[in-house]
């Protein structure tokens, strides 16, 4: 239900001869060109490169620049300046000797063009290294752009249009922090790739005839390996496609047929609403089950019986809404003792950590890989077992993103942890800890796309659909269904939060045979209509409501075909 937190205003400005320009003379006239670059009157670490020369205006050089660079075959010198969240910038000039140049960026309008951008991680040419590829379009045409990871670099023109391959040295985090991709015209893309393992490329362990670097899943299992028959609803995956058969009737198998869903999480003891809920013939429904209130718990087991069948009698699938990277100050488990973080200083227990960055009141982020966190879900008597002998099939994760939230991730480095890797692991454990009471118990993570990047085949096994918000509009937090900022914002979508990036990046889940649900949230009917037409034209699942979840939604699929 919180909305996806944003990244920063990191500024990268790239002055350069290089894209959509004439090549400069080998014997060249050579200046001194310097400035500043700035937004909003601030100095920024920007990457500044001038007709082939490059340096960065970064820490002790505050935002300055000064770089020797040779004149163009005619005099010139173009100044192209690229931010995220700013529109490009571009200004060519003819000096007639050395000059200063200052760069002022503007914001971007909310139809500036993004690029969508494709990476996937294999091993790189020697130990110490990986590689890094993909793809960089717009609209489904190759562009032509500049690729930045961890200080190596290439162009994706010419006869590579449109794509990279770049061996790179990880960070002490085992990240590729950040792949930046600039192109004249473009807001330019950030996106931050956390790896689990690098190492040698390996051999095919098992004579199958695929390496573990070239898909193999199980180098231990000559049955398995890409292309291998699956066989349905053994738990094991044969084909390495990230999930395993189901069998007609099993859960996952409602789950993959399931194409309409209803989201509901505030307002369920309110009389009719679960009537309206069980007189749908919805055959996924997202619920707050409520039974940890501190004040006013539901009835939880009379709700998830009075909504496992659809009205003719057909087995409904129920998922418990629940925030595993969030404490929630009105759940039973927050203690009388426990005293709540700010935007400064952690709260008591230390695991948590600060305030919700997107204004939800008593949603407070943690450091989820703490064991006195995951003792609260985990286990015989945990939340997730108590859920599943409720009678839910499966959970609903919201905040997994915690694991590339700021001041989690600063937290994550004072413990020496991988916060992508513990998250994964966690959620992991959650589905172990409800599958120990119903062996077909669903795992579905909410947000947190990019996740899946840092371990593809693991992430794709511990889950079994994506569901995603704000593709297209969001809510503000905390507003009531009749707020007129409940719906139809557009103020989240720059670098990877563009449409056609998030888009881009469900194609990793859908490849890999999982739904993605999406959910929208709006108050105008036309809004919602282009929000089914282009999300069911992208293989998604989708939904339009509004951001408070309070009710079933006045915009429905059936009445958006």
């Amino acid at each position: 239900m919180k909305p996806l937190r944003t990244y920063g205003a990191m500024i990268v400005v790239v002055i350069a001869g290089i894209l959509n320009m004439a090549p400069w003379c080998v014997a060249a006239t050579w200046i001194e060109i310097d400035g500043e670059v700035t937004a909003e009157g601030m100095p920024v670490c920007a990457l500044v490169l001038v007709n082939g020369q490059r340096m960065f205006s970064c820490d002790t050089n505050s935002g300055q620049y000064k770089l020797d660079v040779p004149l163009d075959k005619n005099g010139e010198v173009t100044v192209q300046a690229f931010a995220n969240g700013f529109a490009p910038f571009r200004k060519t000039i003819t000096p007639s000797g050395a000059v200063s140049i200052d760069i002022a960026m503007a914001r971007a309008s909310a139809d500036s063009r993004s690029l969508a951008v494709t990476s996937s991680v294999s091993a790189g040419q020697t130990d110490s290294t990986v590689n890094v590829s993909g793809t960089i379009q717009s609209d489904g045409t190759p562009v032509c752009a500049l690729v930045l990871a961890n200080g190596q670099s290439m162009f994706s023109c010419g006869d590579h249009l449109g794509q990279y391959s770049l061996d790179v040295s990880l960070n002490d985090n085992r990240q590729i922090s950040p792949l930046y991709v600039f192109a004249a015209g473009f807001v330019p893309f950030k996106r931050t790739i956390s790896v689990l393992y690098t190492g040698a490329p390996d051999m095919d362990d098992d004579g199958d005839g695929t390496s573990e670097y070239q898909g193999d899943c199980n180098d231990a299992d000559a049955a398995v390996h890409p292309g291998a028959i699956d066989v349905c609803g053994d738990g094991i995956d044969q084909d390495c496609n990230g999930v395993d058969t189901g069998c007609a009737g099993n859960k996952t198998a409602r789950l993959a047929a399931a194409q309409t869903w209803m989201y509901q999480i505030q307002n369920l003891d309110q009389d009719g609403a679960v009537d309206a809920l069980a007189a749908s013939d919805y055959p996924l429904l997202i619920l707050e089950p409520g039974h940890n209130f501190s004040q006013w718990p539901y009835d939880t087991a009379s709700i998830t019986t009075a909504l496992d069948r659809t009205p003719d009698g057909q087995p409904r699938l129920l998922l418990a809404y629940i925030d595993i990277g969030q404490a929630e100050d009105y759940r039973d488990y927050w203690g009388e003792d426990w005293v709540a973080p700010t935007a400064i200083q952690r709260g008591s227990p230390d695991f948590l950590v600060t305030i919700d960055p997107d204004g939800w009141s008593g949603n407070y982020p943690v450091a989820f890989w703490r064991q006195a966190w995951k003792t609260i879900w985990l286990g015989s008597q945990g939340i997730i077992a108590t859920l599943a002998r409720y009678g839910f099939d499966g959970v609903y994760l919201d905040w997994v993103e915690a694991y590339d939230d700021d001041a989690v991730i600063d937290a994550a480095e004072q413990d020496g942890v991988d916060p992508a890797f513990e998250m994964i692991e966690f959620i992991e454990e959650i589905g172990s800890a409800g599958r120990a009471v119903d062996p077909e118990f669903l795992v579905i993570p909410q947000n947190a796309p990019y996740l899946i990047d840092s371990a593809p085949s693991r992430y794709a096994a511990a889950i079994d659909a994506l569901a995603v918000e704000d593709t297209w509009y969001h809510g503000d937090g905390d507003a009531d269904w009749d707020d007129p900022r409940a719906g139809d914002l557009h103020e989240r979508h720059e670098d990877d939060w563009s449409t056609a990036n998030r888009l881009a990046q469900y194609q990793m889940y859908l490849s890999r045979d999982l739904p993605v649900f999406s959910v929208d949230y709006c108050i105008s009917t036309a809004n919602a209509a282009h929000v089914y037409s282009q999300a069911r034209a992208a293989g998604l699942r989708p939904l339009v409501t509004r951001v408070s979840l309070s009710r079933m939604t006045v915009t429905p699929p059936d009445a958006f075909p």
